[in-house]
């Protein structure tokens, strides 16, 4: 993931991106044995020419036009939601003289989290001499906590709440910016977010291999078997559970989390 965001976004366009993204509910309907061959072609080659550049096109079938604006109008919805999550940002200068972005650590006033496990604290303080990214590496390495049901269920019950009800994401009785953010940004995204808080000013090319990637990988293979939604919300608590004069090594403690949170949902799934 690059950090370069100011350039980045300056040559996405607009409306269309540079990525195109389908969710696979948008799409597996176009793929079943009764849906037309014919129709399936019309509509991705459609999308697939508006995306590069043509005008928004029109199908002469009424429902496979439905669907075609459908996906045209999910992939707008995106591309702002994206560019909207880059815009908020600080810029700042990097070492280089490029021009980068990141954001300072809300310092929203902290609820204190009685649920905080020893496992997690000790681990961060355990490598709390190192530098963030160090630290959420050596996180990374250890191995992964087994967890029985009962374990896993009560877990995630104290560390999976929905985003919008944390303190730390509401203001005024309503979410704020940085939770809709969370909630609507696509998976690597979020986690850029989520890496964004933690780092601050810290923030550097090196963060993206020791904390965003590897997080990233835990969504996807959550994404993979329908979870990616819990496991969002594990990562977004671990992020607020962070801010805690008690963890030395946020990172640490965030990637700690995640791993356990993986862990738990995995215990579950199997089911």
């Amino acid at each position: 993931m690059s950090r370069n965001y100011v350039r980045k976004t300056e040559k996405i366009d607009p409306e269309r991106g540079d990525a195109l993204t389908l969710n696979k509910d948008d799409i597996e309907g176009l793929f079943t044995p009764t849906y037309p061959v014919k129709l399936r072609h019309a509509i991705l080659d459609a999308l697939l020419g508006w995306f590069v550049g043509a005008d928004v096109p029109t199908l002469t079938d009424p429902s496979a036009n439905m669907v075609l604006q459908m996906l045209i109008n999910r992939q707008r919805k995106k591309v702002k939601s994206y560019l909207e999550i880059c815009n908020s940002r600080s810029i700042k200068k990097g070492k280089d003289g490029a021009t980068y972005v990141g954001t300072s650590r809300d310092k929203t006033p902290h609820v204190p989290n009685i649920n905080r496990s020893k496992e997690e604290l000790d681990m961060t303080k355990g490598i709390s001499n190192s530098s963030v990214g160090d630290g959420a590496s050596r996180a990374n390495a250890a191995p992964p906590t087994p967890l029985s049901e009962k374990e896993a269920k009560k877990f995630l019950a104290m560390n999976a709440p929905q985003i919008s009800t944390l303190p730390e994401m509401r203001a005024n009785g309503k979410p704020t910016m940085r939770c809709s953010q969370l909630l609507s940004a696509d998976v690597d995204d979020a986690v850029e977010l989520v890496g964004n808080e933690l780092f601050g000013d810290d923030r550097d090319e090196s963060t993206c291999t020791t904390f965003d990637e590897p997080i990233a990988e835990m969504t996807r293979r959550m994404e993979a078997i329908g979870k990616e939604a819990v496991f969002r919300k594990v990562l977004v608590k671990a992020m607020v559970d962070s801010d805690d004069d008690e963890v030395d090594n946020p990172a640490a403690f965030v990637m700690a989390r995640c791993k356990k949170g993986e862990a738990a949902i995995m215990a579950l799934n199997k089911r």
